[in-house]
């Protein structure tokens, strides 16, 4: 196929130079998993996982996928999108480029350009992802000492892990993995830890986390959830200020599965730590 470059008058070469300014996102995002239904992201590790199964999309169709999902529900127009992707001095078919990457990133998702649960077409202007998306993984919340002088913890609950595997015969990992959590957090001599019974009774309830602190009577929750495919498993849990609906930290973990017990124990022991450290007096 022949490749051309699009010439302009000088007065329409600066209005589209002007359009075609690069989208800037914060810094932080570069390091971001971004989940959205089943799949997810690496932004960074350039990896989209269906269940955590890695899929065959690279190149110019995850950078599209990339910057639709970091302005999930916003219009990005054709512009931004060249401007993002391919840029001003490449001799390329922008037309039949942007519409193979679309295509390509669609077939993935199983999506439809007819009857869209992904990428909406707006005709002539540009793209819309309209799946919610949210940003996960390491430290995707960092602590704020400044802001945690004010902020007093004394007393903590671990909510039911949420199960996001799919998949019937989970539950018991997922409440294993609460249960071994509360047991390493309840270890600590500057926190009062409520009790597994008392905390699994809010298992699958939809209530606001201050809501639900305010009836146990405590500072902070512990909220997050498990994902089991295949031989790994991914583990993310959030600590949440509960008076101010706040997050003060949160983090991922993803292991093999091979040793159950043994993940359940690491895995439980780096969080209380990692939250004790968080918790304790400097």
């Amino acid at each position: 196929m022949r490749k051309e470059m699009l010439f302009e008058s000088p007065e329409t070469a600066q209005q589209s130079s002007d359009a075609r300014a690069p989208r800037m996102f914060p810094a932080p995002l570069a390091d971001r998993v971004l989940r959205f239904d089943v799949f997810e992201l690496d932004v960074r590790a350039g990896e989209l996982r269906k269940r955590g199964v890695r899929q065959r999309l690279q190149g110019q169709p995850l950078q599209v996928l990339a910057t639709l999902l970091r302005s999930a529900g916003e219009l990005v127009t054709r512009e931004e999108l060249r401007a993002e992707i391919w840029p001003a001095d490449t001799f390329v078919d922008f037309d039949h480029s942007l519409h193979n990457a679309i295509a390509r990133t669609r077939e993935t998702l199983g999506d439809s350009a007819d009857a869209p649960r992904y990428i909406e077409t707006l005709p002539r202007r540009g793209y819309r992802f309209i799946e919610p998306v949210e940003s996960v993984g390491p430290k995707l919340v960092f602590y704020d000492g400044r802001a945690a002088a004010d902020v007093r913890i004394e007393s903590l609950a671990v909510l039911p892990l949420d199960d996001h595997s799919g998949e019937t015969g989970h539950g018991y990992f997922t409440d294993a993995m609460t249960e071994t959590l509360i047991t390493h957090l309840a270890k600590s001599k500057v926190l009062r830890v409520i009790s597994r019974t008392s905390a699994m009774q809010y298992s699958g309830v939809r209530r606001s986390l201050p809501d639900i602190a305010r009836e146990l009577n405590v500072d902070a929750v512990i909220e997050g959830s498990v994902l089991r495919s295949g031989d790994r498993v991914r583990v993310t849990v959030q600590l949440i200020h509960a008076a101010t609906d706040h997050h003060l930290w949160a983090e991922s973990y993803e292991r093999d599965s091979h040793d159950i017990f043994s993940l359940q124990r690491d895995i439980a022991r780096q969080i209380a730590h990692e939250v004790g450290v968080m918790l304790a007096p400097q």
